[in-house]
């Protein structure tokens, strides 16, 4: 997986998190503009290289790339002015804008064991069994079930449980 992939997840999370807060306003990674594709890579490389920094690291590299780029606070996103409501230091993001850092940075670090590309540069070493990895990558049609025999988890709870089964399991 190359850090490009990992931001387009990221991006839609993110997307589908604000769909949920009502902001329809975000637009699906192909359509996006090239600033805000641009702006997920920069956020996954930051997160790849600074595995141990809190949700609020990402948000002030965030905040010193737009400032570097010429954005400024505004009451609305709008990229024509360079303005945006989360350029702010991150104390005084309201919890459902720092939510967001928190997504950004669970994706990135569920998605980094599988990063195939050191931002355009080959790794040393594949990954291997022994480090929870399967030998063969996901890239090359591997199904996840070869990858996680003992079933996939998201978010601490059994896939199972999400399609309605082994409601036994959650009920003990």
């Amino acid at each position: 997986m190359q850090t490009k992939e990992i931001a387009k997840i990221c991006h839609e999370a993110n997307r589908a998190y604000c769909q949920i807060l009502g902001d329809s306003s975000q637009l699906p990674w192909g359509d996006a503009p090239q600033w805000q594709r641009d702006s997920a890579i920069k956020g996954v490389e930051f997160c790849l290289m600074n595995p141990e920094a809190p949700p609020s690291a990402n948000h002030e590299s965030w905040l010193k790339q737009k400032e570097e780029e010429g954005w400024k606070y505004g009451p609305v996103k709008d990229a024509e002015t360079k303005e945006h409501p989360c350029f702010v230091p991150y104390d005084e993001l309201p919890a459902e804008q720092k939510a967001k850092d928190y997504l950004f940075k669970a994706v990135v670090a569920g998605l980094a064991p599988f990063v195939t590309e050191s931002y355009g540069e080959p790794q040393d070493e594949e990954p291997k069994a022994e480090d929870g990895i399967a030998a063969s990558t996901i890239e090359n049609g591997t199904p996840l079930t070869d990858v996680f025999p003992e079933g996939i988890l998201v978010g601490g709870v059994d896939e199972a449980l999400l399609d309605g089964e082994g409601s036994e399991a959650a009920a003990a």
